[in-house]
């Protein structure tokens, strides 16, 4: 459904699309008496822009009575007070069965518009429109009265809508039910290509598949399964995870992840790090084996996954039974998927950023272009930190709830592109979600019953995983997939390491990776356009860094670095990669900042440790000259080191000119290389 409070041209029923006019939606529930329940059917179902699509059957998106032989009405305010000419109130099933309606002005003063007993209509839906002359008074809230005594049946309302000019053209009353592309056309839509495929069975079965997260690579499908046989606890289980890894163009058969993050209640995945050693995971879970309302993390360690930790988000609470999160590949951002006392009606999507290792802020709302009255839910940040997907029945779209995605504008998180549909080739007349797409953007997978529209035994819940190729339209802002090993020096061994990455020349960190203990593989998805520093850390080394320019990349782009830790020795070796000096001087750029900072917290964590300084040139120029710089650039991290309270007897610099190099000088790129500054343990 549309934003309340906005204004739209209802081209969807009427009949001269160029005598159309402004059309006010309904944007609050003031009164509603005899509805169907306070979570399904009521009264917040008909705010905002007709939706009830496809029209002509029953929607969850439409307004009906507590009983198909009943009485009831529902009040609904307007954003705006204004003077009236004509209501428009879509029937979209079972039209003919409304009573009465009432118009109040600013003052509360009631004014009966409309009366009758009830004359049922030979179609399926039907647009009652009302005629009066210009209110001299301010309407700000319209009364509909329904009865179903006389003609029985689940009748609807799906909108109701004034205007201040009537229309001269007809109001479409007896015309086919419009196709639902038709309401949708008023929102943008995406254009793909291709069209969508069902996974084979290796991965849906007859019982029912959801919430699929793909890794940033590509190779591995997480999703969770509904009462299957293979569930920990049986059938009887709500839901479990399964995975798949990609083997060439298949998916393998489907297995259970099992324990600790699978047990006999319902588990689901929310999201999976870049490097696959992390996994978030709905629910909070405690030692005693019960879970509770919340979202919790799992760390893979060298005997599997670890028990899922419990994350603490401030001022947490979820009015909802359902819940959904998805964390940032950056780790630093959680999206949820709740309703808070805040919200615009039902699930809002809010953002919140880390404050700890397993703690995070309090959720902010991403406002009113994303969050409308009704659910939005199934959150998915891409790679690139700002093109949000999530799922939506508030929203104008084709079915019970469509895809849609939205840009991030600023850094506020509450500043938004209006949301586009993803289109009639993703998005059906029934129900889809759960959008997910890997680093690559090659393609998206995501869960819809469409299919189930077309069995004998038609299941509107029939829930099955899809992917479709994408479009680039389709695709968000390339990104860079960095992998590799961190390795031990020394002994060659795989080392479990935090890996730290930074962009400059803001020094932001973007975010943190930890390296599998078992092989020390690491993988981390930086957004394209920016340059970047990344380390690994780990207790007993010497941090080592790296740093690399993606202002000009365009495309996604996967490369491999290898991070070699040196352990904490003397007479160990290591270079300083992201020590930037200007041209020729020995003046150190700001992009030197975070480097320096943390050589500074090894001096200061280890009050033993003694080191040279060492500064290198290439061959190119006058011997002397280079030995000199050599020497004024090590000298200028030592003086920094000294103004930052370390004591200069821990510190020795030395210039070594071009006499040590660690590569030819025969090329620009391995005269580079030689250029650098390095730092040798001479006591610890």
């Amino acid at each position: 459904m549309k934003k309340s409070g906005v204004f739209i041209t209802l081209s969807i029923i009427i009949c001269l699309h160029s005598l159309a006019q402004e059309i006010q939606w309904a944007s609050d529930v003031s009164f509603q008496f005899n509805h169907f329940s306070d979570t399904e059917y009521n009264a917040s179902n008909a705010l905002g822009a007709p939706d009830a699509i496809p029209y002509g059957q029953l929607s969850q998106k439409a307004f009906r009575l507590n009983a198909e032989s009943g009485y009831g009405t529902m009040t609904l305010t307007y954003d705006r007070a204004q003077q009236v000419s004509q209501v428009l109130i879509v029937e979209n099933y079972l039209p003919g069965r409304v009573s009465k309606v009432i118009l109040y002005d600013t003052d509360e003063n009631a004014h009966i518009i409309y009366e009758s007993k009830g004359k049922p209509s030979t179609k399926t839906y039907d647009v009652l429109s009302i005629k009066v002359d210009k209110t001299r008074y301010m309407v700000q809230k319209v009364a509909v009265h329904l009865n179903t005594y006389v003609h029985k049946g689940w009748a609807q309302i799906d909108a109701v809508g004034i205007s201040e000019t009537t229309f001269e053209g007809e109001v479409i009353p007896g015309a086919s039910a419009p196709a639902a592309s038709n309401v949708a056309e008023a929102e943008e839509e995406i254009v793909f290509l291709a069209t969508k495929e069902r996974l084979s069975d290796n991965i849906n079965t007859k019982y029912l598949e959801s919430k699929p997260v793909i890794s940033p690579d590509g190779t591995i499908l997480y999703f969770a399964r509904k009462n299957a046989p293979e569930n920990l606890g049986g059938k009887r289980d709500d839901q479990d995870i399964y995975i798949s890894d990609l083997v060439g163009k298949e998916w393998t058969y489907a297995h259970n992840i099992g324990k600790p993050l699978n047990d006999k209640q319902a588990n689901g995945i929310c999201s999976v790090s870049p490097d696959g050693n992390s996994i978030m995971v709905i629910n909070a879970y405690h030692d005693d084996g019960t879970i509770e309302d919340g979202v919790s993390v799992s760390r893979k360690t060298a005997s599997g996954w670890s028990f899922p930790k419990k994350q603490d988000i401030e001022d947490y609470h979820n009015l909802s039974e359902y819940q959904d999160y998805f964390q940032s590949n950056s780790g630093k951002v959680l999206i949820s998927a709740v309703q808070r006392n805040d919200s615009k009606g039902d699930q809002d999507l809010y953002a919140s950023f880390r404050t700890g290792d397993d703690s995070w802020s309090k959720p902010v709302n991403l406002g009113s272009t994303i969050n409308t009255r009704k659910v939005e839910f199934a959150p998915f940040l891409a790679s690139d930190n700002k093109t949000l997907y999530f799922a939506s029945n508030g929203h104008r779209g084709f079915g019970e709830s469509d895809i849609f995605y939205s840009r991030r504008l600023d850094d506020t998180w509450t500043n938004w592109s209006t949301p586009t549909n993803l289109g009639k080739a993703i998005n059906s007349i029934s129900w889809d979600g759960y959008y997910t797409i890997s680093a690559k953007g090659d393609f998206a997978y995501f869960i819809s019953t469409a299919g189930a529209l077309n069995k004998v035994d038609f299941n509107p819940t029939d829930e099955d995983i899809y992917r479709i190729s994408l479009s680039k339209e389709a695709k968000p802002d390339p990104v860079v997939l960095i992998k590799g090993k961190v390795i031990n020096s020394k002994t060659k061994k795989p080392v479990e390491a935090d890996i730290f990455y930074e962009s400059y020349p803001l020094k932001d960190e973007e975010g943190l990776a930890i390296s599998d203990p078992t092989n020390g593989n690491y993988k981390i998805v930086l957004p394209a356009g920016k340059k970047y520093g990344f380390r690994a850390e780990a207790k007993g080394f010497i941090a080592v860094s790296q740093n690399e320019d993606f202002t000009m990349v365009s495309d996604y782009k996967e490369i491999t670095r290898d991070l070699i830790l040196t352990p904490l020795a003397v007479g160990e070796t290591v270079q300083l990669n992201n020590i930037f000096f200007e041209q020729s001087k020995a003046e150190m750029l700001p992009e030197s900042k975070p480097e320096l900072d943390r050589l500074l917290m090894l001096l200061s964590d280890n009050p033993s440790l003694e080191i040279e300084l060492g500064g290198h040139t290439d061959n190119q120029g006058s011997s002397t000259a280079n030995l000199r710089l050599s020497e004024d650039r090590a000298m200028a991290i030592m003086t920094y080191l000294i103004e930052q309270g370390i004591d200069k007897k821990r510190l020795e610099s030395k210039g070594y000119g071009g006499t040590k190099p660690i590569a030819s000088n025969a090329s620009a790129d391995s005269r580079q290389m030689n250029r650098r500054v390095e730092i040798k343990i001479l006591k610890f």
